[in-house]
């Protein structure tokens, strides 16, 4: 996996069509991620390595962790559980696909998020001055990113 790379605009394009082809009010995680990264990143057209995209990917979802209401489920078709998110002991890992407790080892996965909650958190983040280069760090935070209360 360490030479695996990932085309930015094969990847957003293919985002993209997931996006626009579903309706449903939750998101995978994963992709409101990807869908965010498109709108937040520079460079919309580089080949980047597989574990920078995946890291930013991370980074994203922790962002919209502060802005959204993140959920889980045990199993597909399982009920939906809110997700308290506390980023000084949990992180989101292998591109926010899941959110990993760092005292006890456990971890969440199923992830999903509201979608009407993403547009305004993008926004937000673009106002803040987040941008994204896919080399494991925001290359530009102006403001700081206020937690949803």
């Amino acid at each position: 996996m360490p030479n695996r790379v990932v085309n930015l605009a094969e990847e957003g394009a293919r985002i993209d069509a997931v996006w626009q082809g579903s309706r449903d009010r939750q998101v995978p995680l994963p992709v409101a991620a990807a869908f965010a990264f498109r709108r937040l990143h520079e460079g919309a057209d580089q080949t980047v390595p597989l574990l920078s995209y995946r890291s930013d990917l991370d980074l994203v979802a922790a962002a919209l962790s502060r802005h959204c209401s993140i959920f889980s489920s045990l199993a597909d078709g399982e009920p939906l559980t809110l997700l308290t998110i506390n980023l000084r002991n949990q992180r989101f890992a292998n591109g926010g696909t899941e959110l990993q407790c760092i005292d006890d080892g456990f971890f969440f996965n199923r992830l999903s998020v509201l979608r009407e909650e993403i547009p305004p958190a993008i926004a937000l983040m673009k106002r803040a001055g987040l941008t994204l280069n896919c080399q494991n760090f925001p290359v530009q935070r102006t403001r700081h990113l206020h937690a949803r209360e």
